[in-house]
């Protein structure tokens, strides 16, 4: 199998569906690799996540990271991103798996006044805390 060949993933999971959920003997499913050599969403990773969607909250076992955290690791790009994304949207609840993404999805879903409320000044740089105890007393 050639990773930089799409059509050559493609026919693999056409001929092999079951192909998408066979790991490396190091723990790596296709969808770790293809995140970690850079594949974007529609050169191979939709069509492997389509395959097995299970995966996309499958940590990869030599590095412990899901296949968005190692998608968004290998490129800084806006088609990383995207993969990244569409990770995301293939599984919305994916935030569960990882407690820090819990906490921030947790304060996203709140109104912005809430928001703003619940922030915990400590986790604020000093400059950020000076502008809101500055913001705080022009409300005032």
């Amino acid at each position: 199998l050639d990773w930089e060949q799409e059509e050559d993933i493609n026919l693999l999971i056409k001929s092999l569906p079951s192909s998408a959920r066979m790991k490396t003997p190091n723990g790596k499913l296709p969808l770790h690799l293809a995140c970690a050599t850079g594949r974007r969403w529609n050169d191979g990773v939709k069509h492997l996540t389509t395959a097995y969607k299970a995966a996309i909250s499958i940590k990869d076992e030599d590095t412990g990271l899901f296949p968005f955290m190692i998608a968004a690791a290998v490129q800084n790009d806006m088609a990383s991103l995207n993969c990244v994304y569409n990770l995301f949207r293939e599984c919305p609840n994916l935030y569960q798996f990882c407690p820090q993404l819990e906490k921030l999805a947790a304060v996203l879903e709140q109104p912005p006044k809430l928001r703003q409320q619940t922030t915990d000044p400590d986790d604020m740089s000093d400059a950020a805390s000076s502008k809101k105890k500055k913001t705080t007393l022009a409300v005032k």
